[in-house]
């Protein structure tokens, strides 16, 4: 359900934080219509920050493999690799939507190991595979700040350092640049994901712990690609 109300703000505090007084408490809104294409249009136009698709990754993929590896008597078994992982990432996604079990991957931890491994050649060696990468990765960082900058109507609490947070604007209205410095990041970008959430979906969805720092999955995200 997308929320139709554009002035009710909700509060979004911190998931691992929510028992600690001093956390940063972030009051976020959903925008009109106009607002979503308005904040879609900036992070697609301007940041080259566009949505991956999986079908664009998954030809850049067989195309780099098809390519790099055309010689090698193991091009079949690399491509069934990575089609296994994306039956499985299509899968786990239908598991969460229904709310059932998440799925028992079938890729070994050697088969892990080799996807990331060829991983790294298609983005030292296949600019297309390099490129959709670097899109994706702009848009996990660039889309939660985009989302705050434009949803969020307060933060209250502290910060960096320990200091409090003093919530304004900047003159184009948007949270301001010294509000936004004043969060630590990760923070930051867990508010942000809820900000952009909060523009497609319902106002009880809840965030997780916060991500790991280092993913030997597809290289997707929550706002990156689908």
């Amino acid at each position: 359900m997308i929320l139709t109300s554009t002035t009710q703000a909700f509060e979004f505090r911190i998931p691992w934080r929510e028992d600690d007084e001093k956390a940063p408490v972030f009051y976020l809104r959903a925008g009109s219509v106009i607002e979503r294409g308005q904040m879609e249009a900036e992070i697609d136009g301007p940041h080259r920050a566009a949505l991956v698709h999986g079908f664009e990754l998954r030809a850049a993929v067989r195309s780099g493999l098809e390519t790099i590896f055309a010689e090698d008597a193991e091009l079949p078994d690399l491509l069934e690799l990575f089609e296994q992982e994306l039956a499985h990432e299509i899968a786990k996604g239908e598991a969460l939507a229904k709310g059932l079990e998440e799925p028992a991957d079938p890729v070994s931890a050697d088969g892990r190991r080799t996807l990331r491994d060829v991983r790294n050649i298609l983005t030292d060696h296949w600019p297309d595979y390099r490129e959709l990468v670097s899109q994706a990765e702009r848009r996990r960082k660039i889309a939660p700040i985009e989302a705050l900058r434009r949803f969020c109507v307060n933060i209250t609490g502290h910060g960096k350092d320990d200091k409090p947070i003093v919530f304004s604007r900047g003159r184009d209205g948007m949270v301001s640049e010294a509000t936004l410095a004043a969060l630590p990041e990760m923070e930051m970008l867990v508010a942000g994901n809820r900000a952009f959430g909060l523009q497609y979906g319902s106002a009880d969805a809840k965030n997780s712990q916060p991500p790991s720092s280092s993913d030997d999955g597809q290289e997707t995200s929550s706002s990156a690609a689908e």
